[in-house]
C-alpha cells in the first residue's frame, strides 16, 4: 500500500516539485504525474520538461490540472459521453427556463431579464454539481429540516431533471464528470491510463472539493503521492483555509513532512501572537497610487519604463496581476501601446468584439430584423473589399432608399428592377449598372431567405455555412490582408477557431436534444448569440516576450524578478462578503459547499503567496477615486505595513514623469511655444531616456511646429488644407479640372467650404444614407418639379400658360397621377398629398398656388415660357424643348468657366425681360440673396442668369428669386436680385435691388444688375483658380448655422474658429 505525504510549510517555488520531476526526465524516466492549479503552469512546465530531456525529446508530459486530470479520466472511463463546459451548461439552462417559465415559482424566470439570471441560476447549480449533487441526491435531502423553502427546494429539484434529462446518456456537464471520474476511477483503470506514473505530485491548492479529496484518497493507496500544503502552525488566522484541507485528507493518514515556518508566514494577519518587526530589503515593497483606474496604470507603465532604462530589467521579468483584471484591461493596451511597451496580457478577448465574429453574426441579425434595407446595406458593405465593387452597391443603395423601400423581402427585386426600367432620371448605362448589381446581390440574399422556416439543426447548419460561403467568411485567411499587423490577423485567426468550435459544437449539442424535430430560426439566433456574447479568445502566450500581465492565480507561475500587485482598494481586494442569493452560509455548510466567509479567507492566502513571491521588488499600486468617488485602500496594505520595521511609503509622483511619449513632445511644444529654455532642455532629455531617437525627435518638433502654425492668425499651411506647395497635387488638380463642367451646387460647396469639398468631391467620403420615415425635403421638391413641368407642358399646348387659374382640375389630376406614384406610404404620406391637394375643409397648396399665380401674371404681364431649361445634361423627356446637352461656356475677366444645370422656369415678358425662379419648398434656401452672391459663397441664379443670356441672346434677365411652394399659407414670390433700371412691376428690398450702395465697383460706385452678374462669375472663376491651386483650407464663416448644425463633416472638423474669423475679416477688406 502506497502513502500519502504533505509537506507543509510556508509558500516556496511556485513548481514545488520541480527539481525532482526535471531530474527524473534527464535521466529518461517518466513515473510521474504533476498537477498544477492552473492551465498556465501546466503549459509552462510542459515547456521546461521537454527543454529538459534527451534531445529536447518528450512526448506530452503528464502535467494536468486538477480538473484537467479528472477529466481525462471521466473521458477515459465513459468514452461514449461528451463533455459539455460552462458556456453550453448556461445555454440548456436558459432554454429549460425559457420553455418552463410558467412551471417555476421561486425561479420566478422572465424572458426579458435572461442575462443576469440565467447566469446565477446557471453557476449556483453547476456548483452543486461539482460538489456532487444531481436529482437524485438532491431528492433525499430533508428540506424541512435544512430549512429550504420549499417552492426553492422544488424549483432545483426539477431543474436538475430537466437538465439531466436534456443530456441523457450521451452528455454530461464538465463538473459532475469531474465529480464521477472520481468516484468511478478505480486501480486497474488507473494503471491502464497512467501504466508508469510512480509518483503523483500536487503543489499549488488552497481549496479541494469532494472529487479532488476522492482522488487522492484513492490515489495514495495505489501509488506515492506528494502534495505541497502552505501552512504554518504559528498563524492560524492566515491559514484558516488550509487547515480544511488537512481535516478533509486526515482520514488517509498522511505522513506530514513540515518546513520552519518564514517570518512573513508567521505574521501577516496574524492577531492572536507578537513578534518582532519584519525586516525586509530596503524598498522591496512600494505604494504608488493613481488618481483614478487609468492613471494606476500609467504610473506603473511609467514605472516599468524607469526600471528598464535605470535598472535595464528587462520587461519579460516584470509581471503584473490586479484584483480585477477583466476591468483594467482595455486601459491596459491604450496605455502601454502609448508607452510602447511590449506586454503579453492573458485576459480572454470578447469574442462579440471579433470584426470578423461580427460579420457572422450581422448575416444572422439580418434575418432576425426581417431583412430592414438599412441593416442588409450594412452588412453588404462590411463585407467589401474594392472601391469599385462598393460604389456600384452605394449607387443601388441610394436608389432603393429614394424609392423608400424600408423591407427587402422575398420579391423585392423584381420591384426594384421595374422602378430601375421606369425610371426617367437614369441613364441606360447607370440602368445596366444597378441592374446587375442588383441581381448580383439579390442572388446572395436568397440564401438568406431559407432562414424564415423552421428547419432542423442539421439543415441550419448546411444553410448558414453555405452563407458564410457565398459572402467569402469561410475562405477569409486566404484573401489580401496588408492592412492587417501579424498581431491582428493572428487574433482574427483565434476568434475564427474559437467561433466554429463553439458553432459546431452548440448545434451539435441541439442536434442531440431535439433531433429531426423542425425549430424555429429565432431560438437558434438567441441561443447562438447567448454563446458568443459570454464567450471569448485568447491569443498565443508569449511568455518571454514583454510584460506579463495575468490574473492573481497565474502570475506566480511566471519567473520574474519585478511583481505589480494592482487594484488594491476595499471591497475588490479583498472582496466584499457577499451573500449568496440562493443559500445562506450556515446551509452551505450543510450542503458541504465553501462558505462566503471562506471566500475572504482565501483572499488573504493569496495576498500572502504574492507578498511571499521570489521578486525582489513588489510595488502595490491602486486609484484613488472612481469618477467622484473617493476609494478606501485595501486593508492588505496596512496589515502589510504594521509587521514591517521599514514601513512602506508612498512614493510621490512627478506627474511629467508619468506622462507617455505623446504627452511628452506636447510638453516639450509648450516649452517651445514659451521660450522656455530650462523646460526645453528638461523635456529633451526626457524624451531621449526614454528611448527616442533622433529622427524621431525631430519628427516631433515637426509635429509641434505644425501644432503651432495651426494656432497662428497666419495663412493656412499644408495641415490645414493648403496643398499648394505640392507641385504633383497641383498637377493632377489642373488636369482633372481643366475642361470641367461645374454644376452651381459644386462651385457653392468649394466657396462656402474648401475643406467639405475635398472630403466630399476629391476624397469621396459620405456617411451611409439613412432611410427618412418623413417625406424628405428633396423628395417633396421632384414631386413639386414634376407636377408644375407636366402642368405647364399641358397649358403650353393649349396656348394658355397666361391664364393657369382656369385649369385647376387639371392640375389636381396631374398632381394625383404624379402622386400615386411616389413611394410615400403610410400616415406621413396620406398628410403631404393632402397638403398638395387640399380636403374639405380647406384649399390645398396647388389651388392657392394657381390663385396667386394667376394674380402674379396680371399684375406684372410677366407670363410662364420655360420649364426644367436644361444645359450641360443629357436630354430628359420631362425637360424644356430648348434644352442642350452641351455645357455652357461664360466667359469672365480673366478666364471661362463651363457650367451645366437646369433652370427651374422662366417667365417672359412681351418686350423681352425675364425673371428666373427657382421653386423651393423650404424657407431656409429663400433666405440666400444678393448679399451672399456679392461675398461670393453662392452663384446658383446669377450663373444661370448669364446662362440665359447665352442660351437666349434675346432675352434680358431683370429679376431673379424663389418661389417658396410649402403651404396654403406659404406660396409666395421671394426676390433675391433685381434690376432696379428695367424691372419695378414686383417691389423688392433695397438690399437685392441694384443698383445699390453696399455692393460698389472698384471705384466704389454702386454695381449696376450687369456688373454684378459679371462679378458674381469672376469670383467663381477665381474660386476654380483657387481650387486647381490646391487650397482646401476649412471655410471663413465657421459661426454660420450650417456650419455648425447641419455640415456632415462637423463631427471630424479641426477648424480654429477664431483663426478663420480674423482670416475672414482679412478677406473682406480685401474684397472691398
Amino acid at each position: 500500500m502506497e502513502k500519502l505525504f504533505i509537506y507543509s510549510g510556508p509558500a516556496g517555488k511556485y513548481y514545488y516539485f520541480q527539481d525532482k520531476i526535471v531530474e527524473m526526465v534527464r535521466n529518461g524516466e517518466n513515473g510521474y504525474l504533476y498537477i498544477l492549479p492552473v492551465n498556465r503552469a501546466v503549459r509552462y512546465f510542459k515547456k521546461k520538461l521537454i527543454d529538459a530531456a534527451p534531445n529536447q525529446v518528450l512526448i506530452d508530459p503528464p502535467v494536468f490540472t486538477f480538473d484537467g486530470f479528472l477529466l481525462k479520466c471521466f473521458s477515459e472511463l465513459n468514452p461514449g459521453r461528451q463533455v459539455i463546459g460552462s458556456d453550453l451548461t448556461q445555454l440548456i439552462i436558459e432554454e429549460i427556463l425559457d420553455k418552463h417559465k410558467t412551471h417555476y415559482e421561486y425561479f420566478k424566470y422572465k424572458d426579458k431579464s435572461v442575462t443576469g439570471a440565467v447566469k446565477k441560476i446557471s453557476d449556483v447549480l453547476s456548483e452543486l454539481r461539482r460538489y456532487g449533487y444531481d436529482s437524485q441526491k438532491w431528492g433525499k435531502i430533508d428540506h424541512n429540516t435544512l430549512r429550504i423553502p420549499e417552492e426553492k427546494y422544488k424549483d432545483f429539484h426539477s431543474l436538475f431533471e430537466q437538465f439531466e434529462e436534456r443530456l441523457s446518456t450521451t452528455f454530461i456537464d464538465e463538473f459532475f464528470a469531474m465529480y464521477l471520474a472520481a468516484q468511478q476511477l478505480n486501480e486497474k483503470q488507473f494503471r491502464r491510463i497512467w501504466p508508469d506514473a510512480n509518483t503523483i505530485y500536487i503543489n499549488g491548492y488552497d481549496l479541494y472539493t469532494p472529487a479532488m479529496t476522492e482522488a487522492i484518497r484513492k490515489l495514495s493507496h495505489w501509488r506515492r503521492v506528494e502534495v505541497k500544503i502552505e501552512s504554518s502552525e504559528e498563524n492560524q488566522d492566515l491559514f484558516m483555509q488550509t487547515r480544511e484541507i488537512f481535516r478533509s485528507l486526515g482520514s488517509i493518514s498522511p505522513e506530514i513532512i513540515k518546513t520552519p515556518s518564514s517570518p512573513l508566514s508567521k505574521q501577516l494577519f496574524n492577531r492572536n501572537s507578537a513578534y518582532d518587526l519584519l525586516t525586509e530589503p530596503k524598498n522591496k515593497y512600494q505604494i504608488l497610487a493613481g488618481k483614478n483606474r487609468e492613471y494606476e496604470v500609467i504610473v506603473i507603465a511609467a514605472k516599468i519604463r524607469e526600471l528598464y532604462h535605470e535598472k535595464k530589467i528587462r520587461p519579460a521579468k516584470i509581471a503584473v496581476t490586479f484584483s480585477n483584471l477583466d476591468c483594467y484591461a482595455p486601459m491596459i493596451r491604450k496605455v502601454f501601446k502609448d508607452f510602447n511597451i511590449p506586454f503579453n496580457l492573458s485576459t480572454g478577448n470578447p469574442l462579440n468584439q471579433s470584426p470578423l465574429i461580427q460579420k457572422y453574426i450581422k448575416i444572422l441579425s439580418v434575418v432576425n430584423e426581417g431583412f430592414k434595407t438599412q441593416s442588409v446595406f450594412e452588412m453588404m458593405f462590411s463585407l467589401m473589399r474594392f472601391s469599385e465593387e462598393e460604389n456600384g452597391l452605394m449607387a443601388l443603395y441610394r436608389f432603393i432608399i429614394d424609392q423608400r423601400i424600408r423591407y427587402l423581402n422575398s420579391g423585392w427585386a423584381e420591384i426594384v428592377r421595374r422602378k430601375i426600367n421606369d425610371s426617367d432620371v437614369l441613364t441606360d448605362g447607370d440602368k445596366q449598372k444597378l441592374t446587375a448589381c442588383l441581381t448580383k446581390y439579390h442572388k446572395k440574399l436568397n440564401i438568406l431567405y431559407d432562414f424564415n422556416q423552421d428547419m432542423t439543426i442539421e439543415s441550419f447548419r448546411k444553410q448558414y455555412l453555405k452563407a458564410l460561403k457565398e459572402f467569402d467568411l469561410l475562405n477569409w485567411y486566404k484573401m489580401e490582408a496588408s492592412c492587417l499587423t501579424e498581431r491582428q490577423r493572428e487574433a482574427e485567426f483565434r476568434a475564427f477557431n474559437r467561433f466554429i468550435k463553439l458553432f459546431e459544437k452548440l448545434l451539435w449539442l441541439l442536434s442531440q436534444i431535439y433531433g429531426q424535430q423542425p425549430v424555429t430560426f429565432l431560438k437558434i439566433y438567441r441561443l447562438m448569440l447567448t454563446m458568443i456574447n459570454h464567450a471569448s479568445y485568447s491569443l498565443t502566450e508569449k511568455n518571454n516576450y514583454g510584460v506579463q500581465i495575468l490574473p492573481r492565480l497565474e502570475v506566480m507561475a511566471t519567473d520574474h524578478d519585478i511583481l505589480f500587485v494592482g487594484g488594491l482598494i476595499e471591497g475588490e481586494f479583498p472582496h466584499i462578503s457577499s451573500k449568496d442569493i440562493f443559500f445562506n452560509d450556515e446551509l452551505r455548510a450543510k450542503l458541504g459547499l465553501a462558505a462566503a466567509e471562506e471566500f475572504l479567507n482565501r483572499d488573504r492566502l493569496s495576498f500572502y503567496t504574492l507578498m511571499e513571491s521570489p521578486a525582489k521588488q513588489i510595488f502595490l499600486t491602486y486609484p484613488l477615486y472612481e469618477e467622484d468617488r473617493l476609494l478606501i485602500p485595501s486593508t492588505f496594505i496596512s496589515d502589510l505595513n504594521d509587521i514591517l520595521s521599514d514601513k512602506i511609503e508612498q512614493a510621490e509622483t512627478d506627474e511629467v514623469y508619468y506622462l507617455n511619449k505623446d504627452n511628452m513632445l506636447v510638453c516639450l511644444g509648450a516649452s517651445i511655444y514659451n521660450n522656455d529654455a530650462d523646460n526645453f532642455e528638461r523635456d529633451i532629455k526626457n524624451l531621449i531616456s526614454t528611448g527616442y531617437d533622433i529622427e524621431r525627435i525631430l519628427s516631433g518638433l515637426q509635429r509641434i511646429k505644425i501644432q503651432r502654425e495651426r494656432r497662428l492668425f497666419q495663412l493656412p499651411g499644408f495641415f490645414e488644407g493648403n496643398l499648394s506647395s505640392n507641385p504633383e497635387i497641383v498637377k493632377l488638380l489642373t488636369d482633372k479640372y481643366q475642361n470641367y463642367s461645374w454644376s452651381s451646387t459644386s462651385l457653392e460647396d468649394y466657396a462656402f467650404c474648401p475643406m467639405v469639398f475635398f472630403l466630399k468631391q476629391i476624397l469621396g467620403l459620405e456617411e451611409l444614407p439613412e432611410q427618412d420615415e418623413e417625406i424628405s425635403p428633396l423628395d417633396r421638391g421632384l414631386a413639386v418639379h414634376k407636377i408644375f413641368y407636366r402642368f405647364y407642358s399641358f397649358l403650353n399646348q393649349k396656348d394658355q400658360c397666361h391664364q393657369p387659374a382656369l385649369f385647376l382640375t387639371d392640375l389636381l389630376q396631374i398632381a394625383e397621377e404624379v402622386l400615386n406614384k411616389l413611394p410615400w406610404e403610410g400616415f406621413l404620406g396620406e398628410l403631404e398629398k393632402i397638403n398638395l391637394t387640399g380636403s374639405d375643409l380647406q384649399p390645398g397648396l396647388l389651388q392657392t398656388y394657381l390663385e396667386y399665380e394667376q394674380e402674379q401674371i396680371n399684375a406684372t404681364g410677366f407670363v410662364p415660357s420655360h420649364f426644367e431649361l436644361s444645359f450641360g445634361r443629357r436630354r430628359r423627356d420631362e425637360s424644356d424643348p430648348d434644352s442642350v446637352e452641351q455645357p455652357v461656356l461664360i466667359t469672365g475677366a480673366n478666364d471661362a468657366i463651363k457650367l451645366s444645370g437646369s433652370i427651374d422656369r422662366i417667365d417672359v415678358h412681351s418686350d423681352g425681360r425675364v425673371l428666373i425662379l427657382d421653386y423651393k419648398t423650404g424657407e431656409t434656401s429663400t433666405k440666400i440673396n444678393a448679399v451672399h452672391f456679392y461675398r461670393g459663397t453662392n452663384f446658383q441664379l446669377p450663373l444661370y442668369a448669364k446662362v440665359l443670356s447665352v442660351l437666349k441672346p434675346g432675352l434680358t434677365p431683370v429679376f431673379l428669386g424663389y418661389y417658396l411652394v410649402k403651404s396654403s399659407q406659404k406660396c409666395e414670390r421671394v426676390p433675391a436680385l433685381a434690376d432696379g433700371r428695367l424691372f419695378n412691376e414686383i417691389k423688392t428690398k433695397v438690399s437685392v435691388t441694384l443698383p445699390a450702395n453696399p455692393y460698389l465697383n472698384t471705384e466704389n460706385q454702386p454695381l449696376s444688375f450687369i456688373e454684378f452678374l459679371d462679378r458674381v462669375v469672376d469670383l467663381a472663376v477665381h474660386q476654380i483658380s483657387r481650387l486647381k491651386k490646391g487650397f482646401f483650407g476649412h471655410t471663413l464663416y465657421p459661426e454660420d448655422l450650417y456650419c455648425q448644425s447641419y455640415c456632415d463633416y462637423r463631427r471630424i472638423c479641426r477648424k480654429n474658429i477664431a483663426k478663420l474669423k480674423y482670416l475672414s475679416m482679412q478677406s473682406a477688406q480685401e474684397n472691398r
